[in-house]
């Protein structure tokens, strides 16, 4: 369907960045088709977009499943084999910055979410993902810069066992 990523898109062609950006910048074609007029909307919307920024980790959203045998966790053990959900959702867009996707990881028994299997422990993260795409279009001349490289990818997120974590790695599939 034809729609908008960023809120701010109505805005932003108000003050004409879908034209006068365009020999610079792909940013405003990319992620305001329709209200830079690149489409025309059928009336369908799909209830969030994932913009192109976040394309290279697609293939990431969704629930991912595990179920353990033991109680080893990092960074902190549960009492007992536990079962791990991983939730990868997209997020609504700013109005400004690198979009997001959020991120929630629960550890729990079985017949629950995430907990221990004799529903002593329940460990829940949540926090978000970035991406940098290493071609990313800034709008700037870069000198010196390889052809190619890896993409790259942060999660920033908190638990209620006390621990704080920032994780950046590169991104090779």
């Amino acid at each position: 369907p034809c729609q908008d990523v960023y809120r701010s898109c109505k805005r932003w062609e108000e003050e004409e960045r879908c034209s006068w950006t365009r020999p610079i910048s792909p940013f405003f074609s990319d992620n305001c088709a329709l209200s830079c007029g690149l489409c025309q909307s059928n009336g369908k919307k799909l209830p969030l977009t994932l913009p192109p920024i976040l394309d290279n980790i697609a293939w990431f959203v969704g629930r991912w499943e595990s179920k353990t045998m033991a109680g080893e966790s990092f960074p902190e053990p549960l009492s007992g084999p536990y079962r791990e959900m991983l939730d990868v959702q997209i997020s609504e867009v700013p109005m400004f910055d690198r979009p997001l996707v959020n991120v929630r990881r629960v550890l729990s028994p079985v017949a629950r979410i995430a907990v221990t299997t004799d529903g002593r422990d329940t460990h829940t993260m949540v926090g978000f993902m970035a991406s940098k795409p290493f071609l990313e279009d800034t709008g700037f001349v870069e000198f010196d810069k390889p052809k190619e490289g890896d993409d790259q990818v942060a999660i920033e997120s908190v638990g209620n066992y006390g621990q704080f974590h920032v994780v950046k790695a590169l991104l090779t599939i």
